[in-house]
């Protein structure tokens, strides 16, 4: 066998080992932060107003799924969640819901029929 395949066939099958490492790895991200958010409720009678709020974010990432827990200056509590990251499934306190198009892709924004929340905003 030639030796350049041989050294190919041994990286390939390395990686392969080390790639639940690494996804191990990135699940144990546990991480906080805080950043401005808008928590608008009611949306589906049009009589919410948008609360413009700071709130705290623990994201948990990993073993293909994300969540982001949000606690607002007031104590009120929000999880939203993608439990598999290759499909654009998330969940609002485990209401479906659906991530709205912005202009800044590093704030998202996610709704449900009755919520909004909008990251970074």
């Amino acid at each position: 066998m030639q030796p350049i395949k041989l050294a190919g066939r041994i990286a390939a099958f390395a990686a392969l080992l080390l790639l639940p490492l690494a996804e191990r790895a990135e699940a144990q991200c546990d991480c906080a932060y805080a950043e401005p958010c808008t928590i608008t409720t009611n949306i589906a009678d049009f009589v919410g107003a948008p609360d413009h709020t700071f709130c705290t974010i623990r994201t948990t990432r990993g073993y293909g799924s994300v969540a982001y827990t949000l606690t607002t200056s007031r104590g009120e509590q929000y999880r939203i969640e993608n439990p598999f990251t290759l499909f654009d499934g998330w969940f609002i306190n485990a209401d479906a819901a659906v991530r709205v198009a912005t202009t800044d892709p590093t704030h998202p924004c996610y709704r449900t029929p009755r919520l909004q929340i909008c990251l970074g905003q």
